[in-house]
């Protein structure tokens, strides 16, 4: 994949997907929570938009299907049920298999495409039968966004009734909550409203790309109320104005109840070195959504303004008896100036006057006092924060560790120079020695400094089980609970992506050999819903994964007489009870009879054991019959380190892994031996 802008998207929607997974999980088990669909809804939306700017227009195409369907769950057209939880997870199978399409080149599944692609349509025929309304309060509380549908009444509506149809349609909504169950949101009133202001200010050869500042826009008016003002300080002679070239930049503020998350979901994609996209949270109440408490009237630098507000200083008794108009006109003037936009933009932003002498027609001069900073003082309130994180390969993370594994071996080896030094010339040995020793300092700090880069939370492997639990529950019929805990824990990214595989199988191995069903557990006195816990944590360097089940245990006598039966052992031989469970990990071993589709084959513990190890790591199993089962994994923090011993081979240094060196010695003279007065051996 040659295409950075490519291999970016890749990279992004794999942390979406991850997101996604999670959301619909947490969504099956609170199906009234508003806000998890909502996040699974912002989700869905951003894969499409990049899939779109990236000219993956299947993939967009493919997205917008659910994202229609996510809508509806929304707006309360379709109920959120276990069935649609498992269309939703179905259908980010399908987005990793475009994933791969676009990584190896190769081609799309199109079965499970097709599939996906039918059972959404099957769901939502069946799921139209039984839908439900949303609350009819909506229709009159304060509209935010694009949430606002046509056939609403618009200002001009409310004070024209004899143009508008609002009653006509307010009567129509009443005959269907009558008819139909009006959905009640869990966190409907959860959350409080944060006010943000955004800096847009994007390459003006943006729209030659294929990119669109409207889609962004169009994305942040359905998080919340939306006000904008442009900046013309690019705009050029009339002469000069080119349409395909973007002159205008925007100052925003966006007052939302949701996280900052989902904002910078949205501008990320537009965040690159071309464009300066970012966002930071306002000072100012998020009650007043206009711009006059932005502050940044006084950035507005161009010559026209200058002129305008040179124009507009007359007399303050002309300003009264000119520019104040009465109350019902003033009225009108703004219901018809906000009818205006909303049918000029669907976003529905909120649209500040150009001109000075129009803000005084809405917004009265003491307020414009009050809340109008001075020109400095309104850049330092609305200074802009850069991004705090940038994207970077792990090519270039491994090659940065080489290097600084070069300057720790060339730091060692000044320590044995300098020592050499103080022998000739004590004095210029000490200077290098002073040298030296404060340059392992810095040496010391860059070495842990590119540790901590690699390091990422072990959570995010942990997560990704919630899934498999989920659908191996779901085919087995058994009541699984999973529980994670240590989640931040961080680990190297190159061990924590090895580790995905052998966490797998053992939680696998969990669910299919250790939690029984229900009926079981309950006639033995358990909970009817076994439980699998994950935890992570950091002792001494390592860190600590254990899996850990609370089903039938290991009864290590079947497993003594199983490897007797298969040949592994001799029915004399005497083995300990950690012996009888290193019995596992040999290749073909298995005390399963039945083949299903998680185990059974005896091909699992011993790659198990080989993964761990391949990771400098240990594995240590411990049980106990009817209680359950605890699989311990022991793993380095990272790789990218390794101690070693240096040795002195002629006039050669060589580094020795401390891990391939199993004893050390210094040898006195008398266990020196000559061969011949060829060479010398070493009686040990």
């Amino acid at each position: 994949m040659d295409n950075p802008a490519l291999e970016e998207f890749v990279e992004e929607v794999e942390e979406i997907i991850e997101d996604l997974e999670e959301g619909v999980l947490l969504l099956e088990e609170q199906p009234k929570k508003r806000s998890l669909i909502d996040r699974i809804f912002r989700d869905m939306h951003t894969i499409k938009g990049g899939a779109g700017m990236v000219m993956e227009t299947e993939l967009a195409e493919y997205a917008h299907h659910f994202e229609n369907l996510l809508d509806k769950a929304r707006n309360g057209e379709i109920v959120c049920t276990p069935e649609m939880a498992s269309l939703l997870l179905r259908s980010i199978d399908g987005f990793r298999s475009f994933l791969d399409k676009i990584r190896e080149g190769g081609d799309v599944d199109q079965q499970l495409i097709n599939e996906t692609l039918e059972q959404l349509r099957e769901f939502e025929k069946n799921a139209g039968k039984t839908a439900t309304k949303p609350a009819a309060k909506k229709s009159v509380e304060k509209t935010k966004g694009t949430d606002v549908s046509q056939n609403e009444s618009t200002p001009d509506e409310k004070i024209k009734p004899e143009q508008s149809s609002a009653p006509e349609e307010k009567k129509i909504e009443s005959d269907k909550s009558e008819e139909q169950e009006e959905v009640q949101w869990d966190d409907e009133d959860e959350g409080e409203e944060t006010a943000y202001l955004l800096h847009l200010k994007f390459d003006s050869e943006m729209l030659r790309k294929g990119s669109d500042p409207i889609l962004l826009i169009k994305d942040l008016t359905e998080l919340g109320d939306l006000a904008m003002i442009p900046h013309l300080g690019r705009l050029p002679d009339l002469k000069n104005l080119d349409p395909e070239e973007i002159h205008l930049w925007w100052s925003a503020k966006l007052v939302t109840t949701h996280p900052a998350e989902e904002i910078e979901n949205i501008l990320i994609f537009f965040q690159d070195d071309k464009n300066e996209v970012n966002f930071e949270a306002a000072e100012s109440p998020p009650g007043d959504p206009g711009l006059a408490s932005f502050g940044i009237y006084g950035d507005q630098e161009s010559e026209e303004q200058s002129k305008e507000q040179e124009q507009s200083k007359v007399d303050e008794s002309e300003v009264e008896t000119k520019s104040e108009p009465e109350p019902e006109a003033e009225a009108a003037a703004t219901d018809d100036q906000e009818a205006k936009v909303g049918e000029d933009s669907k976003n529905e932003i909120t649209q500040e006057p150009d001109s000075p002498e129009e803000q005084q027609k809405t917004v009265s001069a003491p307020e414009i006092q009050k809340t109008s900073p001075p020109k400095a003082d309104a850049k330092k309130d609305t200074g802009i924060k850069t991004t705090q994180s940038i994207r970077v390969t792990i090519d270039k993370l491994d090659n940065l560790q080489n290097l600084v594994g070069e300057t720790v071996i060339n730091q060692a080896r000044l320590h044995r120079l300098s020592d050499k030094i103080m022998e000739i010339d004590v004095n210029l040995g000490e200077m290098l020695s002073q040298f030296v020793e404060d340059n392992e300092k810095s040496v010391q700090e860059l070495q842990d400094q590119i540790l901590q880069v690699r390091m990422i939370p072990v959570g995010s492997i942990l997560n990704n089980m919630k899934r498999t639990v989920r659908d191996y529950a779901t085919r087995s019929k058994k009541k699984i609970r999973l529980e994670i805990e240590g989640g931040d824990t961080e680990l190297d990214k190159t061990v924590t992506e090895q580790l995905q595989g052998p966490l797998v199988h053992l939680v696998r191995n969990s669910m299919d050999h250790g939690i029984e069903d229900s009926e079981t557990r309950e006639k033995q006195g358990k909970d009817p819903t076994g439980t699998i816990s994950l935890k992570a944590s950091q002792q001494e360097g390592y860190v600590i994964v254990e899996i850990e089940d609370d089903g039938k245990g290991i009864d290590s006598k079947v497993i003594f007489d199983s490897a007797v039966r298969k040949g592994f052992i001799n029915d004399t031989d005497e083995l300990t009870e950690d012996d009888i469970y290193k019995l596992l990990y040999m290749p073909g071993f298995t005390t399963t009879t039945e083949v299903t589709d998680v185990s059974g084959r005896g091909v699992g513990m011993d790659t198990v054991k080989r993964d761990i190890e391949a990771l400098l790591g240990t594995i240590e199993i411990s049980s106990e019959l009817s209680k359950g089962t605890s699989t311990k994994l022991k793993l380095p923090l990272t790789l990218a380190i390794i101690e070693g011993m240096m040795i002195d081979v002629g006039h050669q240094v060589f580094t020795i892994p401390l891990l391939s060196v199993n004893e050390s010695l210094r040898p006195v003279p008398k266990q020196i031996k000559k061969i011949k007065n060829k060479g010398e051996l070493v009686e040990i």
